[in-house]
């Protein structure tokens, strides 16, 4: 899980980059992803923001979890 959450940050140009296209305040949100996963409801958004597969995008999920885009 955690090479697909470094691609994705890394195809942002890195936490601050994520934490301002998807608007958060502070960069723990972003960091957070690496133990919660990518938040589903960004999933869409990510895609069609760097390419990257939404099959691929869905192994940096956890599934029971409850992530949201706050």
């Amino acid at each position: 899980m955690n090479e697909i959450v470094e691609q994705v940050i890394s195809a942002y140009g890195g936490v601050p980059g994520v934490q301002e296209r998807f608007g958060y305040k502070h960069p723990m949100a972003v960091y957070n992803w690496r133990s919660r996963g990518i938040p589903k409801s960004l999933l869409a958004d990510i895609h069609v923001d760097t390419g990257i597969e939404i099959e691929r995008l869905k192994i940096g999920v956890y599934e029971n979890s409850a992530n949201s885009a706050a």
